[in-house]
């Protein structure tokens, strides 16, 4: 029984550490990207080391990132109603649309 126990906990701390190991290794490979990311179609993008503002489509999302980073959001998603709670400058962002059903 005990033997168990050692062998259970020996492949758990195996597993442990190689998962760790391919996290090292993909990270290591994205860093020496520059700044081009590829997406499945094969298109190259360069995204900016710095990225100062956000915008969600998903209305969940945009409560988020509301409450975490409201200074970088660039718009809302939908109407946010009126709250009275919240400060007139976030407020008056535009609405950008983009959320399921709105069409484009």
């Amino acid at each position: 029984m005990k033997d168990q126990k050692i062998i259970i906990i020996s492949l758990i701390a195996i597993l442990a550490v190689i998962g760790l190991i391919g996290v090292y290794v993909n990270l290591q490979d994205t860093s020496s990207n520059n700044g081009q990311i590829t997406d499945m179609a094969g298109r190259t993008v360069s995204v900016p080391s710095e990225i100062n503002t956000t915008y969600s489509t998903a209305g969940s999302v945009t409560i988020l990132l509301y409450m975490l980073a409201p200074d970088t959001m660039l718009g809302w998603n939908s109407q946010n109603g009126t709250n009275n709670y919240m400060p007139d400058k976030y407020k008056t962002l535009p609405v950008l649309g983009g959320g399921q059903g709105q069409g484009e």
